[in-house]
Order: C-alpha cells, then structure tokens, then sequence
C-alpha cells in the first residue's frame, strides 16, 4: 500500500489518544455522579425531614415536580383549600389549581 496507509502508527497513535481523552471523561462523569449521589441521599432526604412541608409545597410549585413523594404536585394537581383553617400562610398566595385538599388530607397522603 502507499503511505500513509502503510504505517499503522499513524492511524493508532490518534485513535489511542481519544482512548485516554475518552477515559478521562468517563472518570470525571463518576466523580460528578457520586457527587449528586451525594447530595440526594445525604442533603435531599435529610432535608425532606427537617425543612417545613409547607416550604416543601412552594418548591413543588415553583419547579414544577413532585417533591414529597405523593406523586402530586401542588398548584397543579391539587391545592389547600382556601377555607381550610390549618392552611399554612406561605401557601395562601399560591394559585388554588387542582383538586383541593385540607391540610389534614395532604399530611395523610405522604
């Protein structure tokens, strides 16, 4: 064969960097998942014990996905009733979208 074709090392040697480029990439890939690994077991879930359901209830809102585990999410799938007297003040500003609930309700649901 004609060169280049005929030296072999010139078709490995650029192969073999990317082979090292690409192992570089998938360590630094690990070492970003088991940081978020991290931060959801060690701060998410210990957070869902200590942080205000109610302040749990505005971040579903805000963001759009469930945060609790009942598979609902509040201002879309369901609200606290206005009427409802256990109803938490950070709540009240919040549009009441959804099927309500009191307060009571919503505590069992989790």
């Amino acid at each position: 064969m004609p060169l280049p074709y005929a030296d072999e090392a010139l078709i490995t040697a650029p192969l073999e960097a990317v082979l090292v480029e690409l192992a570089g990439i998938k360590s630094e890939i690990a070492g970003l998942r088991a940081v978020i690994e991290h931060i959801h077991t060690g701060h998410w879930h210990l957070a869902n014990a200590t942080v205000p359901k109610a302040a749990l209830l505005v971040n579903e809102y805000m963001g759009g996905e469930d945060l609790d585990g009942n598979g609902l999410v509040y201002g879309r799938d369901f609200h606290i009733a206005p009427d409802c007297p256990a109803k938490p003040p950070m709540l009240k500003s919040l549009p009441n979208e959804g099927t309500p609930m009191s307060w009571t309700e919503y505590l069992g649901s989790l």
